[in-house]
């Protein structure tokens, strides 16, 4: 033994613990009974059917379950107790289900198709027969009769004088199923005994209503079990205390209730229902149909009494019904014959010295196995606890034991442990291999196996196997170990799965990821990050000394927050800042970096990811440029329309005096210049819609070399001496779609700020035109449509443009200059000309070196220039012109221009008056020249009246707001859009064109 101890504890340091769950046996039935272990009614029911199928002939495994009914509302836990049975037993066939009481039954037959596929039910202990279903299919049984009838005229009879029987009892199921079986007892009873009934779950009221029991009662009990205040009372506890505190005599019909309070009655016996139904179940395992085998009624049961209470109630033995049967009675003494009892007692007395030279030897080996049994108890357990399967066997290959884990592991049994017999065929993969002869005793061999278990799953495991040596020091047999490795497998797959996607993560990330030391050296940097920055190779990254921790320290707050993050232990600082690439260019990055704190708290390392966000910074950049244009237009937008009004009021005031004067006369002279200044006005009024609406008047195809040439050849004159301006003009198609005087105001305002910066040091200007691709990922970055481009860049060795202010350069009245000097206008300008022409304006800045403004402007296949517009005014010929406009100044002018050019003019001061005129004289009018901003009815409404009014007479809007430059593409009434400010010749022009049909229409 003290060797086997130490072979069992050499093969457990080798392994640690695992366990698993099976089951076995050969043939299963299924017992449902419906209360719980321990209630003696069902558990007489249940000894009955084991000793017949024990008696059947069959290796029957009897599954047991308990509803627990007396304890828990079945009918509300049907659905948890479906779903248990069903995952329970699913893929277990039961040839046959035995069912003990009403509510296994009514389960059973609620579930029986769905759960067990229609499997026969055999039953017992069930009340009600004539509840029974009428046309019950595959089940057969015996019903719970009982002759209440018989034990309580019996008790009557015994009783005279008592004529009052309280039947007391519980609301359970069976409770009121017993219930109902005494009722029927009330009729044939009916004038001898008065009955009252009492269901009740109060234990507490019962106990009071027997114990107030008139002394003519009989008390009649059904069983019952009851919860008070969360202590649950059996039923012989029960009545027992209802027998201590009642003068009544108790009777009943159940045997199991006999010695804990009732006199007697005739008695139902568990046992034998239990006996027939197993009876039945063995005849259907059998073969036989159960709907032929029928429903037993029969009424069984025998009188029975108790002694003790028969001598409480003076009641005597003669009394009681023939064959009645008596408990606790004591025994009869009966005298013996002299000569027999004296060789009795001396056989007595030589066996009492021949037991006590037995008992001797016997105490001193009980003492010896006593001990030994112990030592294997405790070995026994040991092993028990043990979570590792282990097994002896002897050298014969029998095994001789297990412990539990290995019961788990293969489906086993003590059972078949001590029946000693050759366990089958999970066993058999341990029986390969070297056997006990081939391992010497002490030695302990380890080999990998892939075993099945009871699950039906396959397990890598490690079989430790020893040999251990017998009492005489002979091998004895084998002890095994069996060490299952398939989690430590599986974990080793799920790293090496981690680690891969980890990998695959880290790798393919279109983020940049590193690791660093505290230093900031870098320990791991993924392809990506090195792509970022413009170096193919990792090492070549790595090589660059780009220290992001370093970047991070360098700002104070960032630094700050970094030691917060350390100092918690946990959390992310989050930075935006501007990197190098390995090119030159430089790149807006978002940078995240979290500490990894090792298992001791200190620093190990840092980890972060880094995003190009160049794109979204440059979107954002352009959001705020596009809100502060649109504010800025907004108010430049209302200033020009109200100008625009006095300009044309001007102009055509003075065309009509010039037209007054004759040749030659001095005033004429002043005349034209008022109206050169009103044109020059026009052009600044030009300037100023550039933030109040995209136009694109004017454009063409227009040859931007041939634009800048011109404008160069302007400010060169201009130039001081210290300041060489250079074209280098290189490209071979300079075409664009634009609107040549506002290219060249670009070149003007780019280079006057050039030469403001040049001015007090001199150096150089350059003016570059040449001609660029730009791909999809080029065009992105500059918020256009990828396609060719001509770049026109401007560019100077100046002091160049502070980091902290390239953002603003662009917004309207932002100047770096004297107030006397700048108007802050000039560049915001050029950028507004640029988003209209659909183009992109970059700006980069290396002091001293190269500050440049590159515009990308659309490249023009079409080099066909348009003709030129005739500026002349177009005489009329009498064409009848319906004029309406609000201002006073204009409604004075314009319609004497138009008269003296040849056109009847009808004028209107408003759209009501207009229209009235139009309703009267629908034919009256060859054109309607209409303002768009009026009070009341505005320029569209007018024209959509007149389309009702007077169909297809032309409509020309006149106006100054981006509105109506808008409302011209959604309206279908308008024929010709013409711009505040506008003279004789402008509106003579359009009204020509539209009467005549020719021409595209004029839009902003």
């Amino acid at each position: 033994m003290r060797r086997f101890a130490w072979a069992l504890l050499l093969l457990l340091l080798l392994a640690p613990a695992h366990t698993l769950q099976a089951q076995g046996g050969k043939r299963h039935v299924l017992y449902i009974n419906s209360y719980h272990n321990g209630y003696a009614w069902s558990d007489d029911i249940l000894s009955g059917i084991r000793a017949r199928l024990a008696e059947s002939g069959y290796d029957i495994t009897l599954q047991i379950e308990y509803l627990d009914a007396k304890l828990f509302d079945v009918e509300r836990l049907t659905a948890a107790y479906k779903e248990l049975f069903r995952q329970k037993f699913a893929g277990i066939h039961f040839p046959v289900i035995l069912v003990s009481d009403n509510d296994a039954f009514n389960f059973v037959m609620a579930v029986r198709d769905e759960i067990f596929g229609g499997v026969p039910v055999v039953f017992c202990g069930v009340n009600e027969q004539e509840r029974l279903p009428k046309n019950l299919h595959n089940a057969a049984g015996v019903v719970e009769n009982i002759d209440a009838e018989a034990c309580l005229r019996m008790a009557m009879r015994l009783h005279p004088g008592r004529n009052k029987v309280l039947v007391v009892g519980d609301r359970s199921t069976t409770g009121m199923s017993i219930r109902a079986q005494v009722e029927q007892a009330v009729p044939p009873l009916q004038g001898e005994l008065s009955f009252t009934f009492v269901s009740e779950n109060n234990l507490t009221h019962l106990l009071d209503l027997v114990r107030k029991a008139p002394d003519d009662t009989l008390v009649y009990f059904i069983p019952m079990y009851q919860d008070v205040s969360g202590q649950f009372f059996s039923t012989p506890e029960i009545l027992s205390r209802m027998s201590a505190q009642t003068k009544a005599p108790i009777y009943s019909n159940w045997e199991f209730l006999l010695g804990h309070g009732i006199v007697g009655g005739h008695l139902l016996r568990g046992e034998d229902h239990g006996w027939q139904a197993a009876e039945l179940a063995v005849r259907v395992l059998r073969g036989e149909n159960p709907d032929d085998l029928g429903i037993d009624k029969k009424v069984y049961g025998r009188f029975m009494f108790d002694y003790n209470l028969l001598e409480r109630f003076k009641l005597r033995r003669d009394d009681l019904p023939e064959g009645s049967i008596v408990i606790n009675e004591p025994r009869a003494f009966y005298e013996l014959d002299k000569q027999v009892f004296w060789t009795l007692m001396v056989s007595f007395v030589i066996l009492g010295l021949v037991l006590v030279s037995l008992i001797n030897n016997i105490k001193r080996r009980k003492i010896i196995e006593r001990r030994i049994k112990d030592q294997l108890a405790f070995l026994q357990l040991l092993i028990d606890t043990i979570p590792l399967p282990i097994f002896y066997k002897g050298r014969d290959g029998q095994y001789h034991g297990w412990n539990a884990a290995f019961e788990r592991w293969f489906g086993l049994t003590r059972g078949e442990q001590r029946a000693g017999e050759a366990v089958g065929a999970p066993l058999v993969q341990l029986d390969e291999g070297p056997g006990a002869p081939e391992i010497a005793p002490g030695q302990v061999r380890s080999e990998e196996r892939r075993l099945l278990s009871a699950d039906g799953a396959r397990h890598d495991v490690i079989l430790h196997q020893a040999a251990y040596a017998g009492a005489r020091g002979g091998e004895s047999g084998l002890l095994g170990v069996v060490y299952d490795i398939s989690p430590l497998r599986r974990a080793e797959e799920d790293l090496r799965a981690a680690e891969e996607k980890y990998r695959g993560i880290f790798e393919n990330s279109p983020l940049g990821i590193f690791r660093a030391e505290p230093g900031g050296a870098y320990l791991e940097v993924n392809q990506a990050l090195a792509v970022l920055f413009g170096y193919a190779d990792l090492e070549e990254f790595r090589s660059t000394g780009l220290n992001l921790l370093e970047v991070l320290r360098d700002d104070p707050e960032r630094a700050a927050e970094l030691s917060a993050v350390l100092r918690r232990g946990r959390g992310v600082v989050r930075f935006e800042t501007r990197l190098p690439r390995k090119d030159g260019r430089h790149i807006t990055a978002t940078v995240n970096i979290r500490p990894v704190l090792g298992e001791d708290g200190g620093l190990r390392h840092f980890e972060g990811m880094v995003e190009d966000v160049t794109f979204k910074a440059s979107l954002e950049r352009q959001l705020q440029q596009s809100q502060k244009m649109e504010a800025i237009g907004t108010l430049a937008g209302g200033i020009a329309h109200d100008f625009n009004n006095i300009l044309t009021s001007i102009l055509n005031s003075t065309e009509l005096a010039l037209l007054d004067l004759p040749e030659k006369v001095p005033a004429r002279v002043d005349l034209e210049r008022v109206v050169r200044a009103a044109h020059r006005g026009s052009s600044l009024v030009k300037q100023i819609l550039t933030f109040s609406r995209p136009s694109q008047e004017g454009f063409r195809a227009t040859d931007l070399a041939a634009v800048i040439r011109e404008a160069v050849g302007l400010v060169r004159a201009s130039m001081p001496r210290n300041i060489v301006v250079v074209e280098q003009l290189e490209a071979k198609n300079p075409y664009s779609y634009a609107d040549p005087v506002q290219i060249q105001q670009i070149v003007l305002n780019c280079v006057t700020n050039a030469f403001q910066a040049l001015r007090e040091i001199g150096g150089r200007i350059e003016i570059g035109l040449t001609e660029e691709d730009l791909d999809q990922e080029r065009a992105k970055v500059l918020s256009v449509q990828p396609g060719r481009y001509i770049r026109l860049s401007i560019a100077d060795n100046g002091p160049g443009i502070a980091q902290d202010i390239r953002d603003k350069i662009f917004d309207p009245f932002f100047t770096t200059k004297d107030k006397t000097e700048g108007t802050g206008l000039g560049l915001a300008v050029a950028h507004g000309i640029v988003q209209v022409h659909k183009g992109a304006i970059r700006v980069s800045s290396r002091p001293f070196e190269r500050t440049a403004f590159d515009i990308y402007l659309p490249c023009f296949e079409d080099s066909g220039e348009r003709p030129a517009e005739d500026s002349a005014a177009a005489p009329g010929q009498g064409e009848r012109i319906l004029f309406v406009e609000d201002d006073e100044d204009q409604l004075e002018t314009i319609p004497r221009v138009l008269t003296r050019l040849g056109y009847a003019v009808t004028a209107h001061r408003g759209a009501a008056a207009a229209l009235e005129t139009l309703a009267a004289r629908p034919d009256g009018f060859d054109c309607l020249v209409t303002d768009y901003d009026m009070p009341e009815i505005n320029g569209l409404r007018l024209a959509e009246e007149a389309a009702r009014l007077a169909p297809g007479l032309p409509v020309i809007l006149v106006s100054g707001r981006k509105r109506a430059a808008e409302a011209q593409g959604e309206s279908a009434h308008i024929s010709k859009l013409v711009l505040k400010p506008y003279d004789g010749g402008q509106i003579t022009r359009a009204i020509r064109e539209v009467l005549s049909g020719q021409g595209p229409e004029e839009r902003p």
